[in-house]
């Protein structure tokens, strides 16, 4: 009986996915970048991409609180010009693959960014977010599928935060998640205890198949009211 919920749940959210979405219904949400640095410290900013299929080009957008944190250089796998705008403080970077377009189905570094930690950060402050303002030539079904993940490094020491709705923990926001949620609020499975706070999107604290319906329409394009997608 529960295989066959489970099945059934499955076909559900599947099904939702298989929607048509039209481009302007795209949209690519600015996470913020959870940081842990004392001052001095060097700190550098990790993005890759994948899930994408046959992708010509990415125009990323970063942005960060020069208070606290001063640019001094970025590396790129596509050698591509970065663009500073100074007023505020925006790093704009984009590239073009080549004409029959590159495959990310697994993670792929596109852009190291190396900050100066100026004062003592904490992962609570959160002074950095980006967002991924277009794909160039991507199949509109392929879009959704989409996961961008970003990693600090402070000195050498990797520091990652957990994202809101991330419910089996692969660092991106996808139907899988909403599966588990949606498992867990019928008491098919438990979620880790570790995530429970995360899966709590609605922040009516308590795990339900509104969770579940939340992350379901964020994962395929559709904007949120809730902290979906960013750090916890």
């Amino acid at each position: 009986m529960k295989k066959t919920i489970s099945l059934l749940l499955s076909i559900c959210i599947m099904l939702c996915c298989m929607l048509s979405v039209s481009a302007d219904e795209i949209s690519y949400k600015g996470k913020k970048v959870a940081l842990k640095a004392a001052k001095g410290d060097t700190v550098e900013i990790s993005v890759s991409v994948g899930g994408v299929k046959k992708a010509s080009g990415v125009h990323l957008v970063f942005t960060f609180d020069n208070s606290c944190l001063k640019y001094n250089s970025y590396t790129s796998s596509e050698g591509k010009a970065l663009v500073i705008n100074d007023a505020d403080y925006e790093l704009s970077w984009s590239t073009l693959f080549n004409a029959k377009g590159t495959d990310f189905d697994t993670k792929k570094e596109i852009i190291t960014f190396n900050f100066t930690a100026l004062s003592d950060i904490s992962l609570d402050d959160k002074k950095m977010t980006y967002y991924i303002k277009e794909f160039f030539d991507v199949n509109m079904t392929d879009l959704p599928q989409t996961a961008v993940c970003v990693v600090s490094k402070t000195n050498g020491e990797t520091v990652k935060g957990k994202l809101w709705g991330d419910a089996n923990g692969d660092d991106k926001i996808s139907t899988s998640d909403a599966l588990v949620i949606l498992r867990h609020s019928i008491n098919i499975t438990q979620i880790d205890e570790n995530r429970i706070n995360i899966c709590d999107v609605n922040n009516d604290g308590k795990i339900t198949a509104n969770d579940s319906m939340q992350i379901t329409r964020y994962s395929i394009g559709y904007k949120s009211n809730y902290p979906i997608g960013e750090v916890y």
